[in-house]
């Protein structure tokens, strides 16, 4: 973590100074959403997985954390979008 103090408003919501940045969401806060059956094993520890997943930083009334989305290898996502 930065050392920044958190601090929220006097409702409890997170104002500008308690913004998190990427350095400072635990690696043990992240959900990773994997394609079933698809052609290769996805990487579940952090974000190099070779499908290149997409990364979204949540900050939520429980904490912070990562969201990995990881993309299917097949095709699926390109006929799934045309339906």
């Amino acid at each position: 973590m930065s050392g920044r103090p958190r601090s929220g408003n006097r409702h409890g919501r997170p104002d500008s100074s308690s913004v998190a940045e990427e350095s400072d969401i635990a690696t043990e806060n992240c959900v990773h959403v994997i394609p079933v059956a698809d052609l290769i094993t996805h990487e579940e520890q952090g974000t190099g997985c070779v499908c290149m997943p997409r990364v979204e930083y949540l900050i939520t009334m429980q904490g912070a954390g990562k969201l990995v989305m990881h993309h299917a290898l097949d095709g699926r996502e390109q006929y799934e979008h045309q339906e």
